[in-house]
């Protein structure tokens, strides 16, 4: 995989960027290189792929460098983001789509390690990054924006089921993602906000209840 990770350095951009997702899947997973791009590139997630990879899951969730390097790129090119004009990155060269680097790299994480264990881990790294504080509002609106879109708009044209809900995501980070993007215009549809709020409150109940 030395070869694709020269390409992705040499592509940069968008297709940089989706060279090296599927250089961790190729590595970490030993998935071959279509397998990978169908993973990555589909407008709908391949549920089928994901189902495939979680029947053969069976270790506890552990860093590897596959996470590590998908966490770099979030960091590179959604956390990283501080202007509007960078959700319309074609004449930005070497800029990504904040939304799709998000959903790129989520659907690589979730492709390296299916489990809840996993996505709590990845939560609170993300919590950390964006400084979230229990009953706060981040200052860093554009990176809640890119990463609510991509979690909490339905994966495919076929089904309501969001990414979040196919990481089993915490609804309460959900809704202080969904705060802090301050009402940026369409960042999340009406429905999925509802949803998410009531799945909060159900889960805040239940834990008062214990």
């Amino acid at each position: 995989t030395n070869i694709v990770s020269a390409g992705a350095f040499l592509c940069g951009g968008e297709n940089g960027l989706i060279l090296n997702c599927c250089d961790v899947l190729i590595q970490e997973t030993r998935i071959d290189m279509k397998l990978a791009e169908t993973y990555v590139m589909s407008k709908d997630l391949p549920r089928d792929i994901l189902s495939r990879r979680k029947d053969k899951i069976r270790h506890s969730f552990a860093i590897t460098d596959g996470h590590k390097k998908t966490l770099w790129m979030i960091c590179e090119h959604v956390l990283s983001i501080k202007t509007f004009g960078e959700f319309n990155p074609i004449h930005l060269r070497g800029k990504v789509d904040p939304v799709l680097a998000a959903q790129a790299c989520l659907r690589t994480w979730v492709f390296l390690s299916p489990s809840r264990d996993s996505t709590a881990w990845l939560v609170n790294w993300l919590r950390t990054q964006l400084v979230m504080v229990d009953g706060g509002i981040n200052a860093k609106r554009l990176p809640c924006a890119a990463l609510t879109r991509a979690l909490v708009w339905p994966t495919s044209e076929k089904s309501e089921e969001t990414l979040a809900e196919t990481m089993n995501m915490d609804s309460m980070f959900l809704v202080q993602l969904a705060q802090s993007c301050h009402g940026l215009i369409e960042s999340i549809p009406t429905e999925a906000g509802e949803a998410i709020i009531s799945r909060a409150d159900s889960e805040r109940g239940n834990s008062l209840s214990v």
